[in-house]
């Protein structure tokens, strides 16, 4: 009997560490906990041109995106605030598309530039009651096998710049923190 236990609890145990390490969720909650990281690990090249006008990007499964969730919970005390998302990668030739969405209410932030080695999307409205879950949404869209960096910071200071101008088609998010370098 104690060895149907043991056995019972040790395979519990290999449940655990088999699950991918974004698999629990993290509490962002801008007191104790304001930053969260994740890493995504692209393993194979990827070239999804002919999906360009594919609708909605965050239905999208791996390998083609990677995606994260945490709750946004800010602490007794802490004000409800915007939060940002960054992402960073090491190639220029690469292009990553970052969504941020909230559970039932869709996608609340997005960055898809066509060039650069990070994206920034800053949910500027969170949802007025903490305890919402978020998910980030990594679409490889043009991808080397590389790793993806991902910060979650609330409060936020990043910035959004205003230097962009607007698209002529009107599809393509703008202004969205695109970086060269």
């Amino acid at each position: 009997m104690r060895y149907r236990s043991m056995i019972t609890a040790v395979a519990a145990g290999m449940m655990l560490a088999a699950l991918p390490a974004h698999a629990s969720t993290q509490v962002l909650d801008g007191k104790k906990t304001k930053v969260l990281h994740f890493t995504d690990t692209v393993t194979a090249a990827q070239d999804n041109d002919k999906d360009i006008t594919n609708g909605n990007r965050t239905n999208c499964r791996e390998p083609r995106c990677t995606k994260f969730t945490f709750l946004y919970k800010p602490a007794k005390g802490v004000k409800n605030a915007p939060f940002s998302v960054r992402i960073a990668w090491t190639y220029p030739v690469e292009d990553y598309d970052l969504y941020v969405v909230q559970d039932n209410a869709g996608t609340v932030a997005q960055c898809g530039a066509g060039a650069g080695v990070s994206e920034l999307a800053i949910v500027s409205d969170p949802a007025p009651v903490p305890g919402h879950k978020y998910t980030i949404v990594i679409d490889h869209y043009r991808a080397l096998p590389d790793s993806v960096t991902v910060t979650v910071q609330f409060p936020t200071t990043e910035k959004m710049p205003t230097t962009a101008p607007k698209p002529a088609d009107g599809k393509q998010p703008t202004n969205c923190a695109l970086s060269t370098s």
